[in-house]
């Protein structure tokens, strides 16, 4: 009998699979670790379908999938922000309103660390992005730490875990989301 969890590599891309839910995973980890494509059967035996938008990441790395937002989620008014007195200034990388937006991680190569399957933990993958290895970020966001994102394609749900180590020696300021792009036509149904 095959086995029912398997993760399989193809350099930076790795896709995990559910063989009875028709479930699987892409992430690229060289583009953002993002989740790019997950199809999966609603129920065992039933037909598998698009649960993320797939297709062009864009420029800024979380145009499809499920882009990770960090250490900003959302909109920097300005690109300035100010953290225990000291101010500091983000890319306005969202020129039409003036601000810096969805952080500095969605579009950088992560490290992939590990990947597995098992029947216990399904197929899983875990990269990791340390800010301060980059010039481009540090530069914007003076605070040592490490972001790792675990992956997990089981029970035909897609599950991620995210740790952030703070190797600084001072307090981190950090927000975190992801932003998963559904294939929903407006004005359609949802």
């Amino acid at each position: 009998m095959a086995e029912r969890y398997s993760v399989e590599r193809s350099g930076e891309v790795m896709v995990l699979r559910d063989a009875v839910r028709k479930g699987e995973a892409r992430i690229e980890a060289g583009r953002g670790n993002n989740v790019t494509a997950f199809r999966v059967a609603p129920a065992a035996g039933g037909e598998a379908m698009d649960v993320l938008l797939s297709g062009d990441l864009g420029k800024s790395g979380y145009s499809a999938g499920n882009p990770i937002l960090f250490p900003f989620p959302n909109r920097v008014q300005g690109g300035t922000y100010t953290f225990e007195g000291k101010s500091h200034q983000l890319d306005i990388n969202e020129t039409a309103r003036g601000n810096h937006i969805h952080g500095l991680v969605s579009g950088k190569a992560w490290t992939l660390e590990d990947a597995g399957a098992s029947e216990r933990d399904g197929a899983w993958q875990r990269a990791s992005f340390r800010l301060d290895s980059d010039p481009e970020v540090a530069r914007q966001y003076p605070f040592p730490c490490t972001i790792t994102v675990t992956t997990r394609l089981r029970e035909g749900a897609l599950e991620q875990v995210t740790e952030v180590r703070n190797t600084g020696r001072t307090a981190l300021p950090m927000g975190y989301g992801t932003h998963p792009w559904y294939p929903a036509a407006l004005g359609g149904p949802r």
